[in-house]
């Protein structure tokens, strides 16, 4: 998976869009989405949960998510820490993956 969110100030109006393909490249879904006024974190971590959710839902197993973000990958790394300003949408890219760790087991973030 390969994904992005950006911010028109910030916070200020966000976006974001995302592409999943195959272990071969072969294209499967994307996504482009408006996700209102917001930081450009929050515009990351909403790219991240809307990707993963589409992956479940074609029912994909094993995932590589790639992003720019440093930022994000930290936080999600930290399964929240310091950061609970982000924390419910950090959870909610948990529960996508009933709960388990985003990074480790089947999903990879880099």
């Amino acid at each position: 998976m390969n994904l992005d969110g950006a911010s028109k100030g910030n916070p200020g109006h966000t976006g974001g869009g995302g592409r999943i393909r195959d272990h071969l490249g072969k294209w499967i879904r994307g996504f482009s989405a408006n996700f209102g006024s917001c930081t450009s974190v929050k515009a990351e971590l909403l790219a991240l949960l809307k990707d993963l959710q589409i992956a479940r839902g074609e029912g994909l197993g094993h995932l590589l998510i790639q992003m720019d973000s440093q930022i994000v990958v930290n936080k999600i790394k930290e399964l929240i820490g310091k950061y609970e300003v982000y924390g419910n949408t950090i959870k909610k890219c948990q529960n996508v993956d009933n709960g388990s760790r985003l990074d480790g087991g089947n999903i990879t973030l880099f």
